[in-house]
């Protein structure tokens, strides 16, 4: 299948959301080069992840057809959900993939390689002008763990400064991340 196309053909009509999501992808590769990441996955999650972004809020309601899900996020976070769901109908079936898929806003605990590398790479890919993107991408390229544990805070950081409760999922995420890094940090100095 050609998911590319398949991306395009989904987007017609926003053609901001098209050159992001080349931009991830291209961004997708070049960390999963560097972190030895599965290139395949990766491409596949690029092209998915925001295939539904600009669905209709009755569209995802009746694609994912689950109320606890449905009332414990945010509508702005169905779209992950969707695009994972979207990507199983269409025959994606490695759960690496649909993973990076449905947490590529945030990610989540002990997830795969490819799904931090999407993270990072859907933050910081060449079309994003905030600096902070930049600042990521070059941490990303010597230390995926720190660029990902900045990029969440930066966006905890901002959705307080916006007044909107981060999701707790995305906070104990944060929290897991950065306690791994601080044990990784003490062993070192040890």
């Amino acid at each position: 299948m050609d998911y590319k196309i398949l991306m395009e053909n989904a987007l017609k009509g926003h053609p901001n959301r098209i050159k992001h999501t080349l931009g991830v992808k291209e961004r997708a590769l070049e960390l999963g080069k560097i972190y030895a990441a599965d290139l395949e996955v990766l491409e596949v999650a690029s092209y998915l992840h925001d295939i539904t972004k600009y669905w209709k809020t009755e569209d995802h309601l009746k694609l994912i057809n689950n109320s606890f899900i449905t009332d414990n996020i945010h509508e702005q976070m169905y779209h992950p959900i969707s695009a994972t769901i979207y990507a199983k109908s269409i025959g994606v079936s490695n759960p690496v993939t649909l993973e990076a898929i449905q947490y590529h806003m945030w990610g989540k605990i002990d997830m795969a390689l490819e799904t931090m590398i999407l993270c990072v790479s859907d933050y910081c890919e060449k079309n994003r002008t905030f600096n902070d993107a930049k600042v990521v991408y070059q941490m990303a390229l010597t230390d995926l763990n720190e660029a990902y544990i900045h990029m969440l805070e930066s966006t905890i950081k901002h959705l307080k400064e916006e007044h909107i409760t981060p999701h707790q999922d995305q906070i104990d995420t944060y929290n897991y991340y950065l306690k791994k890094e601080n044990e990784r940090i003490h062993d070192i100095i040890k």
